[in-house]
């Protein structure tokens, strides 16, 4: 897996690829939360849209919430929002995770649809270039 992180306006999108892993992609959340001005994002964007896989088990999904926990009490309104279109990656993020963690969290296809999705929910424009 290799990720790209960019910082926005008011947040942030991480954008993956190849096959993720739940190892890795705590190094990318644990980036985003040490951030000096984690507490005011208003959004967080994670792209699987690209990847080739995952690999996640079911021991390492709780290490990922237990940690998430923590943070979001740094940045408890964060709106997340996740592209993606694998049908058992999303329903493993919102049987496990969203429920888990209480976070808020869109599910878009595209990046177009999350700018336009997040623009609106938020009241300004979200914008990756």
């Amino acid at each position: 897996m290799s990720y790209c992180l960019q910082r926005l306006p008011g947040g942030v999108y991480k954008k993956f690829s190849g096959v993720v892993d739940v190892a890795e992609y705590m190094v990318s959340s644990t980036e985003v939360a040490n951030l000096p001005d984690y507490a005011d994002l208003r959004f967080s964007i994670n792209d699987f849209s690209g990847i080739d896989g995952y690999k996640a088990s079911h021991l390492e999904m709780t290490n990922v919430i237990a940690m998430d926990m923590g943070v979001r009490e740094r940045n408890p309104d964060i709106q997340l929002a996740i592209i993606a279109t694998d049908a058992k990656l999303l329903a493993l993020i919102r049987k496990l995770y969203q429920s888990a963690t209480g976070y808020r969290i869109d599910y878009f296809a595209t990046l177009a649809e999350a700018q336009d999705g997040l623009s609106r929910k938020l009241g300004f424009p979200v914008v990756v270039g």
